[in-house]
């Protein structure tokens, strides 16, 4: 097998560590270098010679961190051992991360849209956790759902969680979106002035049709109501608090739509 290389680049490190040594480089290196720019240097390399470098790229992409055995392959981080439960159980790492649970009922591109209202976001937000919360309470009552924790203090490293565990973790990260939309709902307030405002800067200059000008500042002046919305992180707990006692009291298993 030929292998090409950047000679430039190699004579460039080489020279590079002479340097951090504190040697002299040759004088003619300069020269070399000149000759030999951007031209491939040729390497044959045995079947031998390529299996042992299979191994010393295999070993580099392989790590054991107390005891995980964690591997990168083009599927992604795959850790664990042969009789690990699958990585997908795993409610701190795996696919049924509440993060997860949380996304797989809600529309990511409008999440971050300027443009929709913050309180279509937040019914959202409250109905995928509930959705979520009632996967997760069913799967436990009728015995079909076991998942795992990463735990270093157990004797495999990992542990069975309790509902109440995965409850507490979907409640945590819920919160965390909920705080999140506080955030992203004063960065789009200003977003929808400042686009309207150049929009119409764009239009006195030709940059823009005035109709398209136009449009843009009568959604602008639609949404502006949403600027006095506060405390929604605040409300969006409230609602979730809501919503799990009635749950728990009788089985409701919808959130009321007004948030916000």
């Amino acid at each position: 097998m030929i292998v090409h290389f950047d000679s430039k680049d190699l004579l460039e490190r080489n020279y590079q560590n002479i340097s951090e040594k504190g040697e002299k480089a040759p004088k003619q290196i300069n020269q070399v270098m000149s000759h030999f720019a951007d031209q491939p240097i040729q390497v044959d390399i045995s079947k031998e010679g390529m299996e042992a470098y299979k191994k010393m790229y295999q070993k580099e992409e392989r790590g054991d961190i107390y005891g995980l055995n964690i591997e990168i392959t083009s599927n992604g981080l795959v850790f664990g051992n042969e009789d690990w439960p699958d990585i997908a159980d795993f409610i701190d790492l795996g696919g049924a991360s509440p993060e997860r649970m949380l996304r797989k009922g809600m529309d990511m591109q409008k999440w971050y849209d300027d443009w929709i209202s913050v309180k279509d976001k937040a019914s959202m937000l409250l109905s995928a956790y509930a959705k979520a919360y009632d996967e997760i309470c069913q799967g436990y009552e009728n015995g079909t759902r076991v998942r795992y924790k990463i735990d270093m203090g157990a004797k495999d490293l990992y542990r069975e969680v309790t509902m109440e565990e995965e409850l507490e973790a979907l409640r945590e990260r819920y919160e965390a979106r909920a705080d999140n939309l506080e955030e992203l709902h004063g960065l789009s307030c200003s977003a929808r002035k400042g686009i309207s405002g150049t929009h119409s800067e764009w239009a006195e200059l030709g940059f823009i049709s005035r109709e398209e000008a136009e449009r843009t500042k009568v959604n602008y002046l639609k949404m502006k109501g949403e600027e006095k919305i506060v405390d929604i992180r605040q409300k969006l707990i409230d609602a979730a608090s809501l919503f799990t006692s009635r749950y728990q009291e009788s089985g409701l298993r919808k959130p009321g739509n007004q948030i916000l």
